[in-house]
């Protein structure tokens, strides 16, 4: 935001000539030296003498805008306004003040009058944008830098600011142009070099955007952020050590940072260090990376009380894929004793209620029972004490209801085998379905094989439609309402191939042979280099290359395709 608090010239207007010009001149040399209190003090006594004096008014309105008293600002900036309205930085300077009170409205005002009387003033422009920013009128925010930069090519805020608007709107070339120029024209801009970074990360090149934290922190040792996003792109590219190494660091300088320590515990976690890393998975509710945190009047049971003769509620926090994945533990549990009661999302509750050892499973929504404890799913690892090598594989330890199971059988009695089930996205929302899901014409090479093609997709995008009919892969979305007959279908085929999306984790609690194709940084559950998991003993993993890189995984796929998973 800027402001034009430049205490000089005086205005032309004179018409306070009862004042001594050396008064006005003292008040004005204390400002200029930055002596605030002592010019703060000498403006009033002016105007105590001359309460309409308009050169003490607009400088007392600076001076309070300075040092942040914003209220003063704008009473101070206004009464001068009403004397003498013909001056456009007093627009600006109150814009300013406003902006800073969050009067959004107001302060459009202003810089409206401030542009009405100065058209080419770039300052009033940029804090236009500024103030529509902060509004997510990003779109009008944008149209503002740009008129600024017209008037003045190397304004550096400006290209800052219209970065951050183009980013907030998911334009990321376009914003990377706008970072780009503002470090070419400033190459110490710190807050430019760490933007470029973000939007460098989200366009999936995490080395582009490690140079750029890299120099934000030259600039900057202890920026915190940097640093802990400097680890985030090392995640990306599997340098886990080196990640480690930094969110260490991030720690040392703010020890609170809960997105930094579950960080640490993901990498931990990839790395097989389950003890660490199930302790650190704790800290994702601290900050909002393991859905919204639930609040009961029962205690959270993290294994520390007996459970022998108590009910607990075990309940979903994340995605339906965490849910499958980590139902397995309600029977650890209940051989603990406890009645155990199960709270998942409502597509699942059918399937998972033939779950051994569960008393009973709700819909999330629905009217809990009485119990004692909670846990969220994800949480059990941890109160069970699971390492990598007690991990509870045993599968199937979901079974298909035979009556579906029977039905489908029928219907695909005709088909040619094998039996090919193929999951190739997941859920377009998720944060990471760029990296892990595959355009659907890319599996190309793998509809060439003998083999009937079956999807196992609830969701279909559009795009991929046309090339389902193109390679004759059997669409029977319609038939799939909850995962209980997603699970029937799959228990009638040979095998299974998808991405990493919840019908992988059907697959494998259902033990059914499945390829799971992974992107390079794959989840923590797949852990590192592994072909095979310890949480599915039927699944085999495939892992890409090279971030973006699905080709040469489906060509080894279409190669390998006969042999068992």
């Amino acid at each position: 935001m800027y402001m034009d608090h430049q205490p000089f010239p005086p205005s032309t207007k004179a018409q306070q000539a009862a004042v001594p010009d050396a008064q006005l001149q003292q008040a004005l040399d204390l400002h200029q030296q930055g002596q605030l209190a002592q010019a703060a003090l000498a403006y009033q006594s002016l105007l105590e003498a001359e309460p309409e004096h308009f050169e003490a008014l607009r400088l007392l309105g600076i001076l309070h805008v300075q040092r942040g008293e914003h209220v003063q600002a704008i009473e101070r900036l206004q009464h001068a306004l009403r004397i003498d309205a013909t001056h456009a930085t007093l627009y600006l300077n109150l814009g300013s003040a406003q902006h800073a009170l969050q009067q959004a409205e107001a302060a459009l005002a202003s810089y409206a009058c401030a542009l009405q009387l100065q058209p080419a003033y770039v300052e009033a422009h940029y804090n236009r944008g500024v103030t529509l920013q902060s509004t997510n009128a990003l779109e009008q925010a944008i149209a503002s830098y740009d008129l600024a930069l017209q008037i003045d090519p190397k304004f550096v805020e400006a290209y800052c600011n219209r970065g951050t608007s183009l980013h907030g709107l998911r334009r990321l070339d376009e914003a990377l142009g706008s970072y780009r120029q503002a470090v070419q024209l400033q190459p110490d801009h710190l807050q430019a070099w760490y933007n470029l970074g973000l939007v460098l990360h989200e366009l999936h090149r995490p080395a582009d955007a490690l140079a750029c934290y890299d120099r934000a922190l030259q600039l900057k040792p202890d920026f915190i952020e940097a640093l802990c996003n400097y680890g985030i792109a090392l995640q990306a590219l599997n340098q886990l050590d080196g990640a480690l190494a930094c969110y260490t660091r991030a720690l040392q300088l703010r020890p609170g940072l809960a997105e930094t320590q579950w960080n640490s515990g993901l990498c931990r976690l990839a790395r097989g260090e389950f003890e660490l890393g199930w302790q650190l998975y704790e800290w994702g509710r601290a900050c909002g990376q393991r859905g919204p945190q639930r609040v009961f009047d029962q205690p959270l049971w993290l294994g520390e009380q007996s459970l022998h003769g108590k009910t607990i509620l075990l309940h979903a926090e994340q995605g339906l894929g965490d849910t499958l994945q980590f139902c397995r533990y309600a029977t650890r549990v209940a051989a603990l004793g406890a009645t155990v009661w199960l709270e998942v999302q409502p597509s699942l509750r059918t399937l998972l209620a033939q779950l051994p050892g569960v008393s009973g499973v709700v819909a999330q929504g629905a009217t809990l029972p009485h119990f004692d404890y909670h846990c969220p799913l994800l949480s059990l690892p941890l109160a069970l004490r699971t390492r990598l090598d007690s991990i509870p594989a045993q599968a199937p330890y979901l079974q298909a209801d035979p009556v579906k199971t029977a039905a489908w059988s029928q219907r695909l009695a005709a088909e040619r085998r094998p039996l090919v089930g193929i999951a190739w996205s997941g859920n377009a929302t998720h944060k990471n379905d760029a990296l892990r899901s595959i355009p659907l014409a890319s599996l190309a090479s793998l509809f060439e094989q003998e083999a009937t093609f079956i999807s196992i997709q609830t969701e279909l995008r559009d795009s991929d439609r046309a090339t389902l009919q193109q390679f004759k892969v059997q669409d029977v979305s319609h038939d799939l309402h909850e995962f209980s007959d997603t699970a029937a279908l799959l228990a009638c085929l040979d095998q299974v191939i998808s991405v990493d999306t919840s019908v992988a984790h059907l697959a494998g609690a259902l033990g059914k042979p499945t390829t799971l194709l992974l992107p390079y940084a794959a989840d923590f559950r797949w852990l590192l280099q592994r072909a095979d998991s310890p949480w599915y003993p039927s699944m085999r993993l495939m892992r890409q290359t090279a971030i973006g890189n699905w080709d040469d995984m489906i060509v080894q796929l279409a190669a390998s395709f006969h042999q068992p998973a």
